[in-house]
């Protein structure tokens, strides 16, 4: 539809992300596409509101995934940036720069844009609200993301489970194919199901958690150690 094409990608994800206050009581993630609308979620959000007006006709399910995907990651910074203070700063930050600003929304959409499901936006939001709030630098987002974008989700109990008991002992029952994503991630140190001695308590392990997996499950994950 005619609409639909009027529409900048990067206009749209600076008015959702920047300009838009959005609900954070309603979960949006757990609404299902055909729901999306009909919740009016996207009613009052500007250039938004012509995707509310026009309805689902007319629309792929890649072009409302997409927009589920960016709401979802507007609602996570918005949770974390609860009175706004941080965004604001950066968008005032980024509009001195124009070059960068419109390179900080194409990264995003860029990223947003080839993930599968829903979570991962919400990882990434609790990545970029780190830079935004300066507690990372612009390379380290960008392993973050790289990070996130490896990451299989599925394998975030086996993740968990390393990090609170942090390494795999010699005789523990472990998930191979798990421990091997989550190695080439960065996020765990393994030995391809052999044993290594650990540098640090001298016992033989299969695998332990890295530091980058550490601050992952801390930081991305929001994991408290059990």
């Amino acid at each position: 539809m005619k609409e639909e094409y009027e529409i900048l990608p990067v206009e749209e994800a600076e008015t959702v992300i920047f300009n838009s206050a959005i609900d954070i009581g309603v979960d949006i993630s757990e609404i299902c596409l055909d729901m999306l609308l009909d919740e009016g979620v996207v009613k009052d959000i500007p250039v938004l509101g012509t995707f509310y007006k026009v309805g689902k006709v007319g629309y792929s399910i890649g072009r409302i995934t997409y927009i589920k995907k960016l709401l979802v990651f507007a609602q996570e910074m918005q949770r974390n940036d609860v009175d706004g203070a941080v965004v604001k700063k950066h968008k005032e930050l980024l509009q001195s720069n124009p070059k960068k600003y419109y390179k900080d929304l194409e990264f995003i959409i860029q990223y947003l844009n080839r993930q599968v499901g829903y979570e991962k936006s919400i990882l990434n939001a609790r990545a970029y609200y780190l830079y935004l709030n300066e507690e990372i630098e612009y390379d380290d987002l960008i392993l973050l993301w790289e990070t996130i974008d490896q990451f299989y989700v599925s394998d975030k109990t086996v993740l968990v489970e390393i990090y609170n008991k942090r390494v795999i002992s010699e005789k523990s029952p472990f998930n191979p194919v798990a421990c091997k994503r989550l190695s080439n991630c960065g996020l765990i140190d393994f030995f391809n199901g052999m044993t290594a001695q650990d540098p640090d308590s001298k016992k033989y392990i299969i695998a332990k958690i890295g530091s980058v997996g550490e601050f992952f499950c801390e930081n991305i994950l929001d994991i408290e150690r059990g």
